[in-house]
């Protein structure tokens, strides 16, 4: 399968919807998809350009922008170019808030007829009215897209913005990368007597409940 997904940031920006997608394409490569990933974040040199990361093909279409914003409004062309070369089976758009690179290439997927997914990786709190506008003058709430949220909570702001059916779609977690070594006690013995220790690495926001 040929895949591309649409996100205004990526690696090496460090960020939540930067390590899904990132984490997505690669399994998705790993197991034999042909995946590419259209961002506006530039690169560790801060040029465009394509580059392989980890099997996927990462096409830098950003701007040089003040403080690296991953903005670009002259990126439709480029994104409808590589529609038209690529000829993917499908096009999954990772969406924030604000996403305005992600925003535009689903509406080029769209107009381009490729089969298009779009999974929302925030919580719309504050802007549902707006945005039901926006979505309702638009046309978007019945555009042919494929709508997912990251959990329940996610979906519910979702579905009151478009008015139909959005399905949830936690994030993805590598097992492999988080089993223990079997080594329990300081000396490998095996004592299942020591403490503990848990670390969690997150954005202090009251709903993650931290």
């Amino acid at each position: 399968m040929r895949i591309i997904h649409v996100s205004d940031c990526y690696a090496p920006r460090t960020g939540g919807i930067e390590s899904q997608v990132r984490d997505l394409a690669r399994a998705q490569a790993a197991a034999g998809d042909e995946v590419h990933v259209l961002t506006a974040t530039a690169g560790a040199d801060g040029h465009g350009g394509v580059e392989d990361d980890g099997g996927v093909a990462v096409h830098r279409l950003g701007a040089r922008m003040p403080f690296d914003l991953p903005v670009n409004p002259a990126a439709p062309p480029q994104v409808r170019r590589l529609l038209a070369e690529l000829r993917p089976d499908v096009v999954h758009v990772h969406a924030g808030v604000v996403s305005p690179f992600a925003f535009d290439g689903a509406r080029v997927a769209v107009d381009a007829g490729a089969p298009v997914a779009i999974t929302w990786h925030c919580m719309l709190d504050g802007v549902v009215p707006v945005m039901r506008t926006a979505v309702h003058r638009s046309g978007w709430a019945t555009a042919p897209v494929a709508l997912s949220a990251v959990s329940s909570a996610a979906a519910q702001r979702v579905r009151s913005v478009f008015g139909r059916d959005v399905a949830v779609v936690p994030d993805g977690v590598d097992l492999s990368a988080w089993q223990p070594d079997g080594a329990r006690g300081p000396d490998g013995d095996g004592d299942r007597t020591r403490p503990l220790r848990v670390v969690a690495t997150m954005r202090l926001a009251p709903r993650k409940r931290g």
